[in-house]
């Protein structure tokens, strides 16, 4: 009887299957968090867009922020140009909290981004308010 030595065996088979399901258990999870940590970016980086629209907004308009004032996006989107971040995201219904602060010269920026898709996202976890 002549024994085929082409091919592999069973064993074999079973333990690269076995092997390629381990891999795929410890990426899958780490891909996963990948993907989270660039949507949290995503969000940072379109609070810091609002934030600086905010400061151009209020070098306009510091007069009429006495205490505390909230400024919607409709009020910041004529300051926001050629910005990346806000092209692909649909978070219209984000504002930003300047306070001013207790030296009365200088004001504190919080943005709270709102999206259309549900999400909400501010830097220290929490949504500012007045």
């Amino acid at each position: 009887m002549r024994k085929n030595k082409n091919g592999f065996t069973l064993t074999e088979l079973i333990v690269t299957i076995a092997l390629i399901g381990v891999v795929m258990i410890i990426a899958f999870p780490a891909i996963g968090n990948l993907k989270s940590s660039n949507e949290d970016k995503k969000y940072e980086a379109y609070a810091e867009v609002l934030e600086n629209a905010a400061k151009i907004y209020v070098d306009s308009n510091s007069d009429k922020i006495t205490t505390c004032a909230k400024i919607e996006y409709s009020e910041l989107k004529k300051y926001i140009k050629n910005s990346r971040v806000d092209k692909n995201l649909n978070c219209e219904s984000s504002y930003v909290i300047v306070k001013r602060s207790e030296s009365y010269n200088t004001f504190i920026y919080h943005a709270n981004v709102k999206c259309n898709n549900g999400k909400s996202w501010a830097k220290d976890g929490t949504l500012g308010r007045c």
